[in-house]
């Protein structure tokens, strides 16, 4: 089974779980599976298994300014909202297409294909067997990644309805195997017209609990030049000011609530974003900038003593479950994805959504029960139990031995 990985960059939450899926394919069934990734827009080096028509100089300029340009005409000419978080997805694909039906893959396996990685009205003219694991909320909305980023602006609404009216269009009966990696986004593909003649199912993300075990909090703390005697909460958040969806301003808001006795002993470290370190109502917020590191990433958890995750919407929670792997309580909302991973008062709390009371008195539950051998035990057992990497990858063996037997039948 050789398998082609199609996404956008290779940075990214999307892109840490095709790697995790793909990783643990490899290792459980080396005999079975191979695969190469496509990479659009590669932010890191180039690795051995990275495959790509876009080559030259020219091609890769192109490719990086397709997006740009659309969001730049549309938010020109029809006054839309030109954001990051948005994808149109209407320039034709035809290096891309033509490289894929070239080459001998078995499946094609569509991952965060924003950006005008692939056209919609392309998705009919590739000739292998497609499974397309969505992410986030963009093939079922019009131009935005999530719904949060939605207006309500006549002009913008237009667009958005022409948008979903092209996808479902172009997508009806192509017999793609939709993975959802959530209930939550399971649910909101399942009350779409878009994916109608499609088979949606639901595959969680994994995550190899092997690699992410607890490790002793004050190795980890010396490791990172920490203080032994702090209470550290940690978050991961690109851009965390800017990106309304991460919750940066419900957390802001929270820990003012947070008792004027604990903030002494209190700081917040943030991953993902670099900047000056700041103070929020008395707490100090470190910046500890991109961490492409797994292992430094891994020691930063096993550092912390509570993870937060404030975000309106997470289509999964990556973040979460590194988390409770490392035997960490998770505090996040009642809103998203989350809240398969976190279960309340076991592994986790669950605020009531968008409530920073909640969320203090969550964080306040968190620094209290973070050290007790139950809240240790419950959090390591779900990963374990339920998003460990074997069985993860042992449905997605399947998925793409399926969709190769259907497609032989009507050949």
């Amino acid at each position: 089974m050789k398998v082609l990985h199609v996404n956008y960059t290779d940075k990214g939450g999307a892109f840490i779980a095709l790697k995790r899926v793909d990783e643990a394919l490899k290792f459980n069934f080396s005999e079975e599976y191979s695969s190469c990734y496509l990479i659009v827009n590669p932010a890191g080096s180039i690795c051995l298994n990275y495959v790509t028509p876009i080559k030259s100089t020219l091609d890769k300029l192109i490719s990086f300014l397709r997006p740009r340009i659309v969001r730049m005409l549309t938010s020109i000419i029809f006054k839309s909202d030109g954001k990051a978080t948005e994808s149109y997805n209407i320039l034709r694909s035809r290096k891309i297409i033509k490289f894929i039906n070239n080459s001998d893959f078995d499946v094609v396996h569509l991952h965060w294909i924003g950006g005008e990685t692939i056209s919609i009205k392309d998705f009919n003219r590739i000739k292998k067997p497609i499974v397309w694991t969505l992410h986030d909320s963009w093939p079922y909305l019009g131009r935005h990644h999530f719904q949060i980023f939605n207006n309500s602006d006549i002009t913008n609404k237009a667009i958005d309805n022409y948008l979903k009216n092209v996808k479902r269009r172009a997508w009806k009966n192509l017999g793609m195997e939709i993975i959802c990696v959530s209930d939550c986004l399971k649910k909101e593909v399942d009350n779409s017209e878009i994916f109608i003649g499609n088979n949606v199912i639901k595959i969680h993300n994994s995550i190899n609990t092997d690699y992410w075990q607890p490790i002793e909090l004050e190795l980890a703390r010396n490791l990172l030049n920490l203080s032994k005697e702090k209470t550290y909460l940690t978050l991961g958040a690109v851009n965390p000011t800017s990106d309304i969806r991460k919750g940066f301003s419900l957390l802001t808001e929270a820990i003012k609530l947070i008792p004027s006795e604990m903030n002494n002993n209190i700081e917040i470290l943030m991953f993902g974003t670099c900047g000056d370190d700041i103070v929020l109502s008395g707490i100090k917020t470190k910046f500890m900038g991109e961490i492409s590191d797994e292992l430094v990433l891994k020691i930063l958890f096993a550092a912390s003593d509570v993870i937060l995750v404030p975000s309106y919407y997470e289509s999964f929670g990556q973040t979460a479950l590194e988390g409770i792997s490392m035997e960490k309580p998770v505090v996040c909302f009642d809103s998203s994805g989350t809240v398969e991973i976190i279960k309340h008062l076991e592994n986790g709390y669950v605020a009531k959504s968008f409530c920073p009371d909640d969320f203090a008195k969550g964080i306040i539950w968190a620094i209290n029960n973070s050290k007790t051998l139950k809240i240790k035990q419950s959090s390591r057992r779900y990963a374990v139990n339920k998003f460990d990497y074997r069985e993860i990858s042992a449905q997605y063996l399947d998925v793409y031995n399926k969709v190769v037997s259907k497609s032989k039948i009507h050949e």
